[in-house]
C-alpha cells in the first residue's frame, strides 16, 4: 500500500509540473509572436539597423529617420512635378521654325564686302551688262565735278582781283583747256576700240603698261595744252596788285585743276574695261589711281 501511495504522490508531481511548463511555453511563443510582429520587415531592418538590432539582441530602435519621416513631402513634390509634365504634355504642339539655310546671305555679304573694297567690280559689272547705268553714274560724278570747278573759278577771279573783261579772257582759257583735253581722250579711245594699240594687257585696265611710249607722249601732249594756256594768260592778264609769285601759283593751279575735268574723260567709259586703272581722278569711276595711293 505504501508503494502505491508513494506511485501516486509521484504522477500528481509530474503532472503539476508539466501543466507548469506547458503554461510558460504558452506565454512565451505568445510574447515572440507578438514581438517579432512588432519588428521591421528584412529589408527595412537590413545594413545600419540591422546591426544595431543584432547588436541589442534582437531590439532594435526605431529606424526612421529625419529624412525618413520627409518621406510624404517628397511624394507631394514628385506629384506635382508629374502633373507639370501632364500639363506640358497636353499643350497644343507647334511646328518647329525651318531657319533657312544662312549659307547664301553669308556669300552675298562675303561678296559685297569683296565690292566695297574694290568698287570698280561693280562699275566693270555695269559696262558689260548695263552701259546706260555706267553713263548715269558717270553723269553724276560730273555734275559734282562742275560744281567743283565753277567753285575754284569764281576763287581764282576774285584772288588775281580780275575786271569783268579779264574775267571772260580768264574763263575762254580754261574752256579752251577743257575742249582740247577731250580731244586727245577721243583721239586715245579711237585708237584702242579700233585695236591700233598694243592689247596685251588691255583687259586688266592696264592698258599703258604695253604702250609706255605712247602713254609718255600722251602725258606729254596735255602738259602742252596745259603749259601754252597758263603762259599765255601770265602774258595776257595785267595785274598789278597782286604778287608776281602769287600770280603764277594762282594760274597753275587753276589751269592745271582745269585739264582734271570730269567732262574731258567721258569718251573712256566706251573702253572702260581696257583703260580704268589707268585714271587718277576724282574719288568714282576714274579714282583708281588715286585709291592705290590711299591703300599704301
Amino acid at each position: 500500500m505504501r508503494i502505491q501511495h508513494e506511485t501516486i504522490l509521484v504522477a500528481a508531481v509530474a503532472l503539476c509540473v508539466g501543466a507548469a511548463l506547458g503554461w510558460f511555453a504558452a506565454r512565451y511563443v505568445k510574447n515572440e509572436s507578438e514581438e517579432v510582429l512588432a519588428r521591421p520587415s528584412l529589408g527595412e531592418g537590413s545594413g545600419k539597423h540591422g546591426n544595431m538590432e543584432a547588436a541589442n539582441g534582437g531590439r532594435a530602435r526605431s529606424p526612421i529617420t529625419p529624412n525618413e519621416k520627409a518621406k510624404p513631402r517628397r511624394k507631394a513634390e514628385s506629384r506635382r512635378t508629374a502633373e507639370v509634365h501632364a500639363e506640358k504634355f497636353n499643350e497644343p504642339q507647334t511646328e518647329p521654325v525651318v531657319k533657312p539655310t544662312e549659307k547664301p546671305v553669308q556669300e552675298e555679304v562675303a561678296a559685297q564686302q569683296k565690292k566695297d573694297e574694290d568698287p570698280f567690280l561693280r562699275y566693270l559689272e555695269m559696262f558689260t551688262n548695263d552701259p546706260a547705268a555706267l553713263t548715269a553714274e558717270f553723269q553724276k560724278e560730273a555734275e559734282a565735278d562742275r560744281a567743283n570747278q565753277r567753285n575754284m573759278r569764281d576763287k581764282a577771279i576774285a584772288k588775281l582781283k580780275l575786271n569783268a573783261e579779264q574775267a571772260a579772257f580768264f574763263e575762254k582759257a580754261l574752256d579752251d583747256i577743257r575742249s582740247a583735253v577731250l580731244q586727245q581722250e577721243q583721239e586715245l579711245v579711237g585708237l584702242i576700240a579700233s585695236g591700233q594699240l598694243n592689247m596685251d594687257t588691255a583687259t586688266d585696265g592696264r592698258l599703258w603698261d604695253s604702250n609706255l611710249l605712247l602713254m609718255d607722249q600722251s602725258v606729254a601732249t596735255r602738259e602742252k595744252i596745259v603749259r601754252d594756256a597758263a603762259v599765255e594768260l601770265y602774258n595776257r592778264l595785267d595785274i598789278d596788285s597782286v604778287p608776281d609769285a602769287e600770280k603764277q601759283r594762282i594760274i597753275q593751279w587753276a589751269t592745271m585743276t582745269t585739264s582734271f575735268s570730269y567732262d574731258c574723260y567721258e569718251p573712256a567709259l566706251q573702253v572702260y574695261d581696257k583703260v580704268y586703272k589707268n585714271f587718277g581722278i576724282g574719288n568714282g569711276i576714274f579714282s583708281w589711281c588715286k585709291r592705290q595711293s590711299q591703300k599704301k
